[in-house]
């Protein structure tokens, strides 16, 4: 018997009534017509005209838009069609498929980039320009071609002029501000060097970072603390024995800036920190490895520790190697060894070296 289905039928009454799936039923429920379609692939085009091209390297060359914008750029003014596996393969073509490669100078602000901008901006000719390449790894023809004046009118040079005086204007700030940081910071020169000793931090850096912390550590209580109030501890969300975002909590914004950059630093050197970064980069990611990395403890076991134990053998042998009568007269010894043993400023002659404390104790340094 045949049964009378509207359009709207359900999707099992007509899988069941023409023995196909449900999965096709809605699937030929989309469709405008009843004919086959074609089994091949639909690809966009992907070939741009030889004008085409020649338009899209120029654009890659001079702007230096990323894949993703010269493809918007691309599809807006030239060819609607392009994809983007097409457009990054005409782009290897023509040797310009990476930014770093395109890149001459790695660091506009270096001594080399700095002179030639200089020189540039005075209108100096080419040649004498190209003369302050120093080590630059690009070669004269790259860089004669990015600085040719042909379209540098006065006009710009003024502009550039006026920008490069503000520029040097605010280094020399910033540098004074250094330098007052420093001088006032002169009492604690030994909590400055200590802190430099960690692999990462500079000495601007381990400044602004007793400047936010202090060195009353009693305040905190532990390490852990410390790294609690900053803000980047671990998040504990859990209930039910099911563990929801871990995402760390608002703390104190400048001492985690400066503990991203410490971080960023040291997982470039050759210390306990970069096997540690490498390996968490691969799970978590470049962000959340280094806040990772930010948060460690200082080890029981370091070997910047032992200064205080050296100094403590110091005094039992010199201070305490006899009997006292009373608390008072062993605090008046202890202050006037302690007095003495800093006018001296002895140091001490380290035979365990910084790269035999990273290769034997690199697995204390990292939690």
């Amino acid at each position: 018997m045949l049964i009378a289905l509207h359009k709207n039928a359900r999707a099992s009454v007509l899988a069941q009534r023409f023995g196909i799936t449900e999965q096709t039923v809605y699937k030929w429920k989309k469709r405008e017509v009843f004919g086959d379609r074609s089994h091949t692939a639909h690809r966009l085009q992907t070939v741009l005209t030889p004008a085409q091209e020649v338009i899209v390297v120029h654009l890659r060359r001079t702007l230096m838009l990323p894949l993703d914008d010269l493809l918007a750029v691309t599809r807006e003014f030239l060819s609607p069609d392009v994809s983007r596996s097409g457009l990054d393969r005409c782009l290897r073509r023509h040797g310009v498929g990476s930014l770093g490669a395109l890149k001459l100078v790695s660091d506009i602000h270096g001594h080399s980039a700095r002179g030639m901008i200089k020189s540039l901006i005075e209108g100096r000719p080419l040649h004498e320009i190209l003369d302050g390449k120093g080590r630059l790894r690009a070669s004269r023809e790259a860089l004669g071609e990015a600085l040719s004046t042909e379209q540098f009118s006065a006009d710009h040079r003024f502009v550039a002029g006026e920008i490069m005086q503000h520029i040097e204007q605010i280094e020399q700030r910033i540098q004074r501000m250094d330098e007052y940081l420093l001088q006032g910071l002169q009492a604690y020169k030994p909590q400055l060097n200590l802190l430099q000793t960690i692999p990462g931090i500079d000495r601007i850096g381990a400044a602004m970072l007793l400047v936010e912390i202090s060195t009353d550590m009693t305040v905190f209580g532990s390490a852990e603390r410390l790294a609690s109030w900053v803000g980047i501890c671990p998040g504990n969300n859990e209930s039910a024995g099911k563990r929801k975002s871990g995402r760390i909590r608002r703390g104190n914004a400048w001492v985690r800036r400066l503990l991203c950059e410490f971080a960023q630093a040291a997982a470039r050197t050759r210390c306990a920190f970069k096997a540690k970064f490498d390996s968490l980069a691969i799970r978590k990611g470049y962000k959340k490895s280094i806040i990772a990395l930010d948060f460690h403890y200082t080890p029981k076991h370091a070997s910047w520790l032992n200064m205080a134990e050296v100094e403590i053998s110091v005094l039992s042998r010199q201070c305490l190697d006899r009997r006292m009568g009373s608390r008072e007269f062993l605090r008046d010894e202890v202050d006037a060894w302690q007095q003495a043993r800093n006018a001296q400023r002895r140091t001490i002659e380290w035979k365990f070296t910084r790269q035999d404390a990273d290769e034997k104790l690199g697995r204390h340094y990292v939690s």
